[in-house]
Order: C-alpha cells, then sequence, then structure tokens
C-alpha cells in the first residue's frame, strides 16, 4: 500500500505516548478507532489499550502484553518498537494525521466497492448509489 496512506511512525508515537502517559487514553480514545491504525498488531495493542480500560486495569506494558498474550496476538517486536517510539506531548497533530490517512485507506476501500457493485452485480444504478451512500456515510 503506498505510503501517503499510512505513517507507521505517528502510530508508534501515539501508542508509546499512551504507555508513557496512560491518562492521555481516555481522550485519545475518542477520537481513534482500532482500524484507524495501518498496522494490524497496532490495531492489537489499541485493543487491548481499550479492554484495559473497560476492566479498569492499568495501561501500561505489562498489562498490555498481558491482555495481548491472552488474545495471541503479542509481538515483541512491535512492542519494543513502541516502547522506544519517542512519546510526543501534541498529540492532537498525529491523531489528525492518523485520521486523515485512515480516512483515505477506507475511500480507497469504498472504490473497489464501488466498482464490484456496479460492475459485478447485476444492481440497478439507483441501487448502487444507494449502497454507496451507505458505505461511505
Amino acid at each position: 500500500m503506498q505510503e501517503n496512506l499510512y505513517n507507521l511512525a505517528f502510530e508508534r508515537s501515539i501508542l508509546s505516548s499512551i504507555v508513557f502517559e496512560p491518562s492521555q487514553f481516555d481522550e485519545l480514545s475518542v477520537a481513534l478507532r482500532q482500524d484507524d491504525f495501518y498496522l494490524p498488531a497496532h490495531q492489537d495493542i489499541f485493543k487491548a489499550m481499550t479492554l484495559l480500560l473497560q476492566k479498569d486495569q492499568p495501561i501500561d506494558e505489562e498489562f498490555i502484553k498481558k491482555e495481548l498474550i491472552k488474545m495471541k496476538k503479542f509481538d515483541e517486536t512491535v512492542m519494543l518498537e513502541i516502547l522506544s517510539a519517542n512519546p510526543i506531548s501534541n498529540t492532537k497533530a498525529y491523531v489528525n494525521e492518523i485520521k486523515d490517512k485512515s480516512l483515505k485507506r477506507h475511500l480507497l476501500t469504498l472504490t473497489t466497492e464501488i466498482k464490484r457493485v456496479t460492475v459485478e452485480e447485476e444492481f440497478s444504478s439507483a441501487e448502487v448509489i444507494d449502497i454507496v451512500e451507505k458505505k461511505l456515510y
């Protein structure tokens, strides 16, 4: 996938910021969704953080690792990359970049879906427009 559709360094920095300052997660979890992250391992870490918040457990390295092991998704290399990334204080700019790239990926997926329902399916143009509108919004 093209690099303008994701930025792994930004994703690592956001996740690192949460690990080193867990109180940020409340605010960031409102702005970000799991699928806003490009890398599946980053999605898993964000999901683990969400689960820990729901369980009222600490969002720290050890509990994240424990949750990922439970999910059978622990990747030590990825966790080390997150821990070695520089935590950031201005997360808003990074979140905006991650959201922008996520939206572009979703639009790209939508174009594939538009092609599929337009060419491969036996839908009327009105039905195609209805499907596309539902997917878009």
